[in-house]
């Protein structure tokens, strides 16, 4: 559109959209399909490949490489009951209350912080990075992200993180630098993971994680403690059968 601004050394596939008050740096490069909606900036040599969404405000660094069809900026999953409900009474105490009367309408909440991605990094096909509410969802520079990631609203990743396929972080997340989190890993609202940390595939985080760790299962515990507790559980069978023969005193 009028007012966009387009580097001159920019390459702009057929069928892309750069909206009024978008900016796209030197080299950079948009296949087929793209859009790039108001506000948002790409820095240099970022490459987008087919179906890529910007949304507005969404800021990117240099070097980034987006694959097809991944969605950046989009509205984080973010509603408020008008009475408290089931999920809020399971919470507070571990049951669900059910209450006829009570409204249960789902107020949407806004999402008005964007995006910030820094440099050097690069996001799969599918993937969506949701917008922060009035702060900035981010991604630090260097972090690689797999295919069919979801990172929520307000989530704050780190430098250098490798976040593989099916990796799910709910929203206001905080990951350090230089975690690993495996594929299928699954990560509660709110957790803060420190640096250093690797989870391994298929985990559900749903505590904090000290920086430095190696962690494991459902719930995520220390690696060593989730081996020690399947291998107990693999003992049970045995003790049971011995406790249940023993002979009568």
């Amino acid at each position: 559109e009028d007012g966009a601004e387009v580097d001159p050394t920019a390459r702009i596939g057929p069928f892309c959209y750069v909206a009024r008050g978008a900016a796209i740096g030197a080299d950079t490069t948009l296949l087929s399909h793209c859009s790039v909606l108001p506000g948002a900036q790409l820095g240099r040599e970022a490459l987008l490949y087919p179906g890529v969404r910007i949304g507005p405000g969404v800021r990117i660094g240099d070097r980034v490489i987006i694959q097809s069809n991944a969605t950046l900026g989009s509205d984080g999953f973010s509603f408020l009951p008008v009475d408290p409900g089931n999920a809020e009474a399971a919470k507070a105490s571990g049951k669900v209350q059910p209450d006829p009367a009570a409204d249960a309408t789902l107020l949407k909440v806004q999402s008005l912080g964007g995006v910030v991605v820094g440099d050097d990094v690069e996001i799969g096909a599918q993937t969506a990075i949701d917008a922060g509410t009035l702060l900035p969802t981010r991604v630090g520079r260097g972090t690689k992200i797999d295919n069919l990631v979801q990172i929520g609203h307000n989530v704050q990743v780190g430098e250098d993180c490798m976040l593989c396929g099916k990796v799910g972080l709910a929203g206001s997340v905080t990951v350090g630098n230089r975690v690993v989190l495996a594929g299928g890993v699954g990560v509660a609202d709110h957790v803060t993971i420190g640096d250093d940390v690797v989870v391994a595939g298929g985990s559900g985080v749903a505590a904090n994680l000290r920086a430095g760790g190696f962690y494991s299962g459902y719930p995520a515990l220390p690696h060593s403690e989730t081996v020690r507790d399947f291998r107990n559980v693999k003992r049970l069978d045995r003790i049971v059968s011995r406790v249940l023969n023993r002979p009568e005193a």
